[in-house]
């Protein structure tokens, strides 16, 4: 009698470990869905840091009010966010603990170089992968770009040439994985143009050597493509010091567009006409200008235009997610941010078969009021 007692004792105690374990597993999983896991990363230290906070910016303010509306799907947003320093071995190292240890569904990042890296990883992963980066990053089932495209900066350039009347163009460019995509596109409108090509590698300090020879070889104009940064400002220190600031000047990469480039710079681009590319916002759209009005009031400063891009990125997520009814499954979610077609703080947001979005490139010259739209 003791035995079979014992044994019903065993079973029961047996059924009773099965369930308290299959309640904790169940519990666990759905704690972890109670919240949709989104990384990023962006350069938050170094050289490109004022881009990175942008990107981080726009992105916690669309998180911010997605959580405050209700979520997707009822559910949270955590979003966990990584400093990579735009350098490459940070970035990759990144990726993996947000995908491996965060377990992230999503990654938004940017930049050509550290983007060329991780969306490899991403793609392996079936983790959908969101870029603010000015070159295109290859193709995958869950690789998206979304930026103003490097290419399109090369043709509005190389068509403000031939429309300005210039023959010789001195160009001084950094060299940088999407340099030969810029300079091939403007080489493919500006065919009239001869170019004086001179180039230089981050970290440089002396640029006389390049620049006397543009000046030597008698260019009317001048081509800068330099991020802002250390490397562009001694480039304009340098070619004021040649008196070279009586040719025009031209900018590939937006090199002047943020205020600590212009504000010391005031009365050389005013003087050389300065023509810069740009993808500033559209202030007749109506997303773009509350957009602006909500940077304003949480950051107490004037919104610059990269924090628009990854702001509309989320709600097309957000959209994508609500129409694949999942949040969890990337492959319909991916299929459905495919189908994007909306109207952003950045413009109009769609996709081709590729994943990369099409923006609207244009130009911008400096003014005694400040920059004003090149027509």
């Amino acid at each position: 009698m003791m035995k079979k007692q014992n044994k019903i004792y065993l079973g029961i105690g047996i059924v009773a470990v099965v369930i308290i374990v299959a309640v904790v597993i169940f519990s666990n999983q759905n704690k972890e869905e109670e919240t949709i896991k989104i990384g990023a990363i962006y350069p938050l230290t170094g050289i490109y840091s004022s881009y990175g906070l942008e990107y981080k910016r726009g992105l916690e303010i669309a998180v911010d009010e997605i959580n405050s509306q209700g979520g997707i799907n009822k559910k949270q947003i955590e979003l966990i966010i990584e400093d990579d320093s735009g350098d490459v071995t940070k970035s990759v190292t990144a990726t993996n603990k947000l995908i491996n240890l965060d377990k992230v569904n999503y990654l938004f990042t940017a930049f050509s170089s550290t983007s060329q890296a991780t969306s490899p990883i991403a793609e392996r992963n079936k983790i959908i992968y969101i870029s603010a980066t000015v070159s295109k990053i290859g193709t995958g089932n869950y690789v998206f770009r979304d930026f103003w495209d490097i290419e399109d900066q090369g043709v509005v350039i190389g068509e403000s040439l031939n429309n300005e009347g210039i023959k010789k163009l001195g160009v001084l460019a950094m060299n940088y994985g999407d340099t030969e995509y810029f300079l091939n596109a403007l080489k493919s409108k500006a065919t009239n143009v001869e170019m004086i090509e001179e180039r230089f590698n981050f970290g440089d300090t002396d640029f006389k050597t390049q620049l006397t020879k543009i000046k030597n070889l008698g260019a009317e104009a001048i081509l800068v493509y330099a991020f802002p940064g250390a490397e562009a400002t001694k480039i304009t220190q340098q070619l004021i010091e040649l008196k070279l600031d009586n040719k025009r000047l031209y900018a590939g990469a937006t090199t002047y567009g943020l205020p600590f480039m212009y504000e010391p710079f005031s009365d050389t681009l005013i003087k050389m006409k300065a023509i810069d590319s740009w993808y500033s916002l559209d202030l007749n759209n109506v997303k773009s200008t509350e957009f602006a009005q909500k940077y304003k009031l949480k950051y107490n400063q004037d919104l610059v235009g990269d924090a628009a891009y990854p702001y509309d990125d989320m709600y097309a997520l957000k959209t994508a997610m609500e129409k694949a009814a999942t949040t969890t499954d990337t492959s319909k979610v991916a299929k459905e941010l495919r189908k994007i077609d909306m109207n952003g703080a950045a413009g109009r947001l769609f996709f081709d078969e590729n994943g990369n979005s099409k923006r609207s490139a244009y130009l911008q010259i400096y003014t005694s009021d400040g920059w004003k739209k090149y027509e």
